[in-house]
């Protein structure tokens, strides 16, 4: 069995641990993404004598805890905000997080992107960030890349990174001619025909390049299709106006801006040839590994941790010149 480094690390921190805390809450975020439930799953089996406690809102019953001696870490995943209500949290669990430290807490944050993919306050959100990587004793990132990189982006020692590798998503292939039948059948207004098929999916959102994935596939070939299937992320609802007036008119891209379940994405996952990434801005993909899981061929920018990627099913590209001409190899 592969050492838990998450679980070395909170016992290197807290000797006598018996609680943690994981922010936020996961049973929440499970309906639309399971990252969670599957990171802290093992914790099961290894840790079974260590409570895991999860939230959102913080509260400051836990500096009474700690004042009365309880041996935890608290685990916080993402930080950023979007407009005043989530600013008012951030500066709260700065506040609070804090006291805790200063109380001899222990507290471990997972980096999950470089920047906030959202547009809104860009500056203050760096900013903020900046302030809240030196709240943390160590910082969690699923490569050694991204350990590089948010080191400098943050401005603080390497040594404070440990690496744990994004866990694996639950695949379940189905036969391809099987996939594609199910496929027409989730989607009868799409003419799939038997040509080569890219899937784009996740939520669609601006810095996942997609727009220009429409304006490539345009340009080069009728010989392919497309399909971009996922809900559109908020804040983004102007970018999916976009997208479906680039799309419009075209026989070979297909837009399916709805949440996809998880117990259809077996089908999404086996009906098609490639899965396509075309992120502006990435540190880690969970699609990217979801897609692997499913032995998919990968087409995948050279960023964060997918530069890491190697296999006869990935193909790494550098900019838009480069996945222009793996497009033109179906032409």
């Amino acid at each position: 069995m592969a050492k838990n480094e998450l679980l070395t690390v909170y016992r290197e921190l807290q000797p006598a641990l018996e609680k943690i805390y994981v922010i936020p809450d996961i049973r929440r975020t499970a309906a639309r993404n399971c990252y969670l439930s599957l990171l802290y799953k093992p914790l099961d089996s290894e840790a079974p004598n260590i409570s895991l406690h999860s939230f959102s809102f913080l509260s400051p019953a836990i500096l009474l805890r700690r004042l009365l001696g309880e041996k935890a870490v608290l685990h916080h995943h993402w930080f950023q905000f979007h407009d005043l209500r989530s600013f008012l949290n951030a500066i709260w669990k700065i506040k609070i997080l804090m006291m805790f430290r200063l109380m001899g807490g222990k507290i471990v944050w997972t980096v999950h992107n470089r920047y906030p993919h959202h547009r809104q306050y860009r500056r203050s959100n760096r900013w903020l960030r900046y302030l809240w990587a030196r709240l943390p004793q160590r910082i969690h990132v699923h490569c050694p890349a991204a350990a590089a990189e948010m080191a400098e982006i943050l401005s603080i020692s390497p040594k404070k990174f440990f690496v744990h590798s994004h866990p694996d998503y639950p695949a379940a292939a189905l036969p391809k001619a099987d996939a594609r039948k199910q496929l027409a059948a989730l989607f009868p207004q799409f003419n799939f025909s038997e040509k080569p098929l890219f899937l784009m999916f996740g939520y669609i959102a601006d810095y996942k390049g997609i727009w220009e994935v429409i304006e490539l596939v345009k340009s080069v070939s009728p010989d392919i299709q497309l399909l971009i299937a996922g809900p559109v992320k908020w804040g983004n609802e102007a970018y999916w106006e976009k997208i479906s007036e680039a799309a419009a008119g075209t026989s070979n891209i297909f837009l399916a801006g709805d949440f996809i379940p998880g117990d259809q994405m077996p089908v999404l996952m086996s009906a098609v040839d490639y899965v396509l990434f075309n992120y502006r801005d990435i540190l880690n993909s969970g699609g990217v590994v979801l897609a692997k899981n499913y032995q998919q061929k990968i087409i995948a920018p050279a960023k964060g941790c997918l530069k890491d990627l190697s296999g006869k099913n990935i193909t790494l590209f550098q900019d838009e010149s480069e996945l222009k001409q793996i497009l033109e190899k179906w032409c």
